[in-house]
């Protein structure tokens, strides 16, 4: 009865009674009560429909409270709300936050949550099938926790009764698990060239969009085109372009990531075409598939030396856990400020080694450093983090020996986003 079109700002008390997946509608209830007014220091909520319904979704209706689909819920929980707007709080009881903390990882394991949502949409639009971005913004559920390798939307409509039922394909197979890594791109070029490429299939490419096409490669399908039994690298899109429902999920999740970006990027101006924008973040498969490796999935050492284009690669990861790296791989890298970057070489480099002259030298010599960095090695879905491009670095000055110790100043300033990230006073 109260949904909306109801104000009365004195009321200081609101009973959920009604059970909803819709967060719009949950918000538009919670907001009744939500109105200032004299004497009203607070609002209570009293929700009985998360006692008697087992499927009740805690995560969505507290992320749209924070306002923020970016935290990490269960983490939210457990630390008290750090995240919450400023002059608020929410408090849970012991009990109380266990159990919604059993919920939310009950909840990953459904499918059953996302059909009912899939399906009120559909009959509430008189049968229009909802997009993908609908869906997404109707369940208040962020793209990486929606896909987690298990599940596709088109495969959920076809479950939910919105599309006819279609045999399960090779083609699906892949894309379930490789959705998740689609998630990650977030180069305005790069998310150009592969939804022209959807809409019509180029047919001469440039060295730049070459690139392009072989880091879509690797992040679809892990192997170069020839590896996957295709005949040309245009294989890597062709094969999708004509699956129906599929390639119009593959094109939403590419328009999803075109409209979130949230940096500009810049172009580190390197001395060969580069694929590469400062300030995106990319995979190690997809770095080394920018720069023309011929095995980017070969590569797992942090530093990497390409001979041919006189450049190191460094990838960073800031945060750095004991259980996954050994004495001898702890090293110190953090950012001195916007400018300046602390980085230790591997714990075998001497300064008088081949390696170790090349750093030193890098001004006389022309020689570039790229400099990648992430916060930690894992996301909270267990898929590996991206590297952030931090661009160009130049030394500066450097010191010791196994490790050497450098200090570069890079060409352009760390944005203040990832200040945070790779300052020494955050995460280390």
């Amino acid at each position: 009865m109260f949904n909306e079109g109801v104000d009365i700002p004195a009321v200081n008390t609101v009973l959920f009674l009604r059970p909803t997946n819709s967060m719009t509608v949950f918000l538009q209830q919670l907001g009744r009560g939500l109105r200032l007014a004299e004497h009203k220091d607070c609002l209570t909520v009293l929700d009985f429909v998360a006692q008697s319904n087992r499927k009740y979704d805690f995560t969505s209706r507290l992320q749209s409270m924070l306002g923020s689909g970016s935290v990490v819920m269960r983490k939210e929980i457990q630390n008290g709300f750090p995240h919450v707007p400023k002059g608020c709080s929410i408090q849970l009881e012991e009990v109380a936050q266990q159990r919604i903390l059993d919920n939310i990882n009950a909840r990953l394991r459904r499918n059953d949550f996302y059909k009912e949502i899939v399906s009120e949409l559909y009959h509430a639009a008189d049968h229009h099938v909802p997009t993908l971005q609908e869906f997404l913004k109707a369940a208040a559920v962020e793209p990486r926790t929606f896909y987690n390798g298990t599940r596709t939307y088109t495969r959920l409509c076809a479950e939910a009764g919105v599309i006819p039922d279609f045999a399960v394909t090779a083609e699906e197979e892949q894309l379930r698990r490789a959705i998740p890594r689609m998630l990650s791109i977030d180069s305005p070029s790069w998310l150009t060239f592969l939804r022209k490429a959807f809409a019509q299939l180029p047919t001469v490419l440039s060295e730049t969009e070459q690139q392009y096409l072989r880091m879509w490669q690797f992040t679809v399908w892990g192997k170069d085109y020839a590896q996957a039994g295709f005949a040309t690298p245009l294989e890597a899109i062709r094969k999708l372009a004509h699956l129906g429902p599929l390639t119009q999920e593959i094109c939403q999740v590419l328009e999803g990531q075109y409209d979130s970006f949230s940096v500009i990027p810049k172009d580190p101006v390197l001395p060969y075409p580069c694929a590469l924008e400062v300030y995106c973040n990319y995979s190690r498969d997809q770095i080394f598939a920018a720069l023309g490796v011929n095995r980017p999935d070969s590569v797992r050492e942090g530093v990497k030396y390409l001979d041919d284009k006189k450049t190191d690669v460094f990838l960073v990861t800031l945060n750095k856990s004991e259980k996954e790296f050994s004495d001898t791989t702890l090293y110190e890298d953090y950012s001195i400020n916007e400018w300046l970057f602390h980085w230790q070489s591997q714990s075998t480099t001497t300064s008088t080694s081949k390696t170790g002259q090349r750093y030193i030298h890098q001004n006389e010599t022309g020689n570039t450093v790229l400099l990648f960095v992430r916060e930690r090695k894992k996301e909270t879905n267990n898929v590996a983090m991206s590297f952030t491009f931090l661009g160009k670095a130049h030394i500066v000055r450097w010191s010791g020996s196994q490790p050497m110790t450098i200090l570069y100043k890079l060409d352009n300033p760390i944005p203040a986003k990832y200040i945070t990230t790779t300052d020494s006073s955050g995460v280390l």
